[in-house]
């Protein structure tokens, strides 16, 4: 089964979409790094706060908004053990703010757990279920910038989605037990 997209929301509209969600947004990271990220990264590193930065950008106040009227959002990132430097400032200096102020539940599941043949696992592709609508996140491969979203219609790949959020769900440590 291939993962394709049957339309690209516009980077503008991205945001917006994935704030309007009523009941769930499962979001599931597979990538050892994001270089979008790399300034704050740099900042923790020197030991500046970058809970500002966190806080007042667009996605975060659409996440507060979420779980204020009681959507559960869940992340899952599958990681690398030993955690690369990026991941190290992900799991100990973003994701502990995000969790605690801003409602979202976060799950880190080492990769040498997966057991199971899994489609976006397998093919590192990230992705978002909000509501019952399949996002996929696509990377610019010179760069590792995230370029834009699409959106998936397909009933087999929602069900495959959900089946492995369920999967990896099940085999994730809650963001505060995590321990590397």
């Amino acid at each position: 089964m291939k993962i394709v997209p049957d339309r690209t929301l516009p980077m503008s509209a991205f945001t917006e979409f994935v704030g309007n969600a009523q009941r769930r947004m499962f979001r599931l990271e597979t990538r050892d790094d994001y270089p979008d990220d790399y300034e704050m990264m740099a900042r923790w590193y020197a030991g500046e706060s970058v809970e500002i930065s966190i806080l007042d950008c667009q996605w975060s106040k659409n996440l507060r908004a979420m779980t204020d009227r009681g959507v559960d959002c869940t992340r899952v990132h599958v990681v690398p053990e030993p955690l690369t430097e990026y991941l190290r400032f992900e799991v100990f200096g973003y994701y502990p703010i995000s969790s605690s102020q801003l409602g979202e539940r976060i799950f880190i599941l080492p990769e040498e757990r997966i057991t199971a043949d899994l489609l976006f696992w397998g093919s590192r592709t990230d992705f978002l279920l909000v509501d019952d609508t399949l996002l996929v996140h696509e990377y610019d491969p010179d760069t590792g910038l995230f370029s834009s979203t699409g959106i998936v219609s397909s009933p087999d790949l929602l069900r495959v989605a959900s089946d492995e959020a369920k999967y990896l769900l099940s085999l994730a440590i809650p963001l505060a037990n995590f321990q590397s």
